[in-house]
């Protein structure tokens, strides 16, 4: 059934593509895409491959971390854009690692949690048990990194004592409260008055991979060969790829002829993306 899907939708597309007299129609890609990456990239990147291929329909939705590969697989996206792709298997995809993210533990500007900041200028990793904690169920695959680490340093896992699906209602409660909350950057930086900070911990966690995934039949279309080379220069132009997710990877080949475009040289402490053509020459150091 998922084959069945899968050629069905490439067929929609060819359809749709093409005139009779092969001239080019409309061709419309249904974008998955992550909270991170709608709000701050994405925008800038459709409207450039708009300018470039006038014809060019982005059908942009939200995903399910757990079933977007899925999805994908199946033909209900045709793109994602999305993070923590590291921690899933997508061997059978064609998988673009473009941007570095690392999760934070979170709190209030003005927290208490603040005040325990030693003298190595981190918080001991025993004070987040002091704190309530908040799962931002809206981005369930963020904060595992952090989560291990924490295991690792006390033996156990912090258990929430709130959850929140939607992200503006947990910020507020971040901000009025003393709840604690694991977060990547991007989710954060809009908070104000007060600010939502990263807690220095004292403890080593691991960065986490964002970029493109597709499939890999649509590799030597021009319209995914562009759209690769069009994110690469928004993320390397714009102040939100670094100062909101993280390092932008160096050297992202937009040659989609292998499926893989990955920094060979990732930050010490990345995370290991899934076997297969995803990760060829990727061996990441600190895992």
């Amino acid at each position: 059934m998922a084959i069945a899907k899968r050629v069905e939708r490439l067929w929609e597309l060819a359809e749709e593509e093409l005139h009779p007299d092969g001239s080019v129609e409309r061709l419309t890609l249904r974008v998955g895409a992550g909270f991170a990456w709608r709000k701050r990239l994405l925008p800038e990147i459709v409207l450039e491959m708009q300018n470039r291929f006038p014809a060019l329909v982005f059908d942009i939705l939200s995903l399910d971390y757990s079933t977007a590969p899925t999805d994908l697989r199946e033909g209900r996206f045709d793109i994602l854009f999305m993070g923590a792709m590291d921690r899933l298997e997508l061997s059978d995809l064609a998988v673009h690692p473009m941007i570095t993210v690392t999760d934070r533990l979170v709190a209030r500007e003005g927290h208490p949690i603040f005040e325990e900041i030693a003298a190595n200028g981190k918080v001991p990793a025993i004070s987040v048990t002091r704190y309530p904690w908040l799962e931002v169920s809206a981005a369930p695959i963020f904060g595992t990194q952090v989560q291990d680490a924490l295991f690792g340093a006390l033996g156990f896992r912090p258990r929430p004592m709130m959850t929140c699906e939607n992200l503006d209602t947990s910020l507020a409660i971040l901000q009025r409260s003393e709840y604690i909350a694991i977060l990547p950057d991007a989710m954060t930086s809009d908070a104000g008055a007060p600010r939502i900070l990263p807690v220095p911990l004292d403890i080593h966690t691991n960065f986490g991979l964002a970029g493109m995934i597709y499939r890999p039949e649509m590799a030597d279309w021009p319209q995914i060969k562009e759209l690769l080379k069009v994110s690469e220069l928004v993320l390397t132009q714009s102040r939100a790829a670094t100062s909101l997710f993280g390092k932008v990877t160096e050297n992202v080949n937009t040659d989609t002829s292998h499926h893989s475009s990955i920094n060979r040289n990732p930050p010490v402490g990345s995370s290991r993306l899934s076997r297969g053509n995803t990760c060829q020459g990727f061996r990441p150091k600190g895992i």
